[in-house]
């Protein structure tokens, strides 16, 4: 595939959250020490805002070298070329930032523990840490490779799999599920796509009425779907089984439910800040930990009542960064409250001209031009843009 080089551009959420940020603004010359642990979305709303503050010594630390929209994951694994336009090495994008490499293993109140993919453990201390490590699947739909050139070449594995392929199944009917097999439809039409659902319907975060239109334009896309059963066994050639008894011969198994919090190595120090059910590390309206007020959570690994999703940061992130302004300055904290819309998966696309849109509990309808939208947010979200473009 096609290298591209990418250069950060303004972009215009960003300005707002630096504005929202600044009335609370530390008095100028007053730094503190900022770790961010974990480089997802939450470090591409966060991290620009923060360094336009000055006032903090940003430091990210994150396993991998490089970022990518692990949404359009639909999209570059089934047409591996459109990575390059969704990701980009960390030491391409910041400003002041510091990043390292590494693993997180352990965290307390002021410092962290950091293995370093040399296996050497270092420490880094901090006056606030931001716990952003998201979520994880057994798939390769989230990244694994810690390395740019690692995680195309296994894209590019995976793409020529899924194009030998004759039976694909999909285990998950949320909104991952569901656009990665109308995006297989798009390029595939004659495969054979079979989506494993354990609910009774499609879709099931978002309104009644966008799982009957996603039902309805699955089923014109000749997708199978099988609700109420539940993936037991996959083999190593793709032989899916289930609790409802069923043998489904696919030959290409992909998985797209059941995450996995990112949260053992807080609760190695930090017993009493994660759910031991859930893994999620317990977050007050404030967004930080509960009983250690240094540390703040926000995204996948929280559990705060908002849908994980990349769009709803775009209102939690700000209101972060003037929470830990307000921190440091010994203000009170502002208590966070979700919109609705942040409730539930926003824009589900379906195949290249058809998509839906749900705005509110009460308010979802079908889009013809849903394709390209979800195309511009995955590639133009991180705020970057190819050099030489205007």
């Amino acid at each position: 595939s096609t290298q591209s080089t990418w250069e950060v551009s303004s972009f215009h959420l960003v300005s707002q959250t630096v504005n929202m940020g600044a009335s609370n603004s530390l008095p100028s010359g007053d730094r503190r020490r900022l770790l961010v642990i974990g480089g997802g979305y939450t470090a591409f709303w966060l991290i620009p805002a923060l360094e336009k503050e000055g006032f903090y010594d940003v430091t990210l630390v994150d396993r991998k070298d490089y970022w990518e929209n692990n949404t359009a994951g639909v999209r570059f694994f089934v047409q591996p070329e459109f990575h390059t336009r969704t990701s980009i090495k960390y030491s391409d994008w910041f400003k002041s930032t510091q990043f390292v490499q590494g693993e997180a293993i352990s965290v307390n109140d002021t410092q962290a523990e950091v293995r370093t993919p040399t296996g050497e453990v270092i420490k880094l201390s901090f006056d606030a840490c931001i716990l952003a490590t998201g979520s994880s699947y057994n798939s390769v739909w989230k990244a694994e490779d810690t390395s740019l050139s690692d995680r195309r070449s296994t894209i590019e594995t995976f793409s020529a799999r899924l194009k030998q392929a004759n039976h694909v199944v999909v285990v998950g009917g949320g909104a991952t599920g569901v656009e990665f097999a109308t995006e297989i439809r798009g390029v595939y039409p004659s495969k054979k796509i079979t989506i494993v659902h354990s609910g009774d319907r499609v879709l099931p975060k978002n309104p009644l009425k966008a799982s009957r239109l996603a039902a309805a334009r699955l089923a014109a896309l000749n997708v199978d779907v099988i609700l109420n059963d539940k993936v037991v066994e996959t083999s190593a050639d793709g032989v899916v089984r289930t609790t409802g008894g069923k043998t489904i011969d696919g030959d290409c198994v992909i998985q797209a439910s059941g995450p996995t919090m990112n949260s053992a190595f807080v609760s190695k120090l930090l017993p009493d800040a994660v759910d031991p059910k859930r893994g999620e590390v317990k977050t007050t309206l404030t967004m930080q930990v509960e009983h250690h007020p240094s540390l703040f959570a926000i995204g996948d690994v929280w559990n705060l009542p908002q849908e994980k999703t990349a769009f709803s940061l775009k209102d939690s992130a700000p209101f972060l960064v003037g929470n830990l302004n307000r921190y440091f300055r010994g203000v009170p904290l502002k208590r966070w409250s979700p919109s609705k819309q942040a409730q539930f998966p926003g824009l589900i696309i379906m195949g290249p001209k058809y998509g839906i849109l749900s705005l509110g509990p009460v308010m979802t309808f079908a889009l013809a031009k849903a394709s390209s939208i979800k195309e511009d947010f995955w590639t133009t979200l991180p705020g970057l843009k190819r050099k030489g473009q205007k």
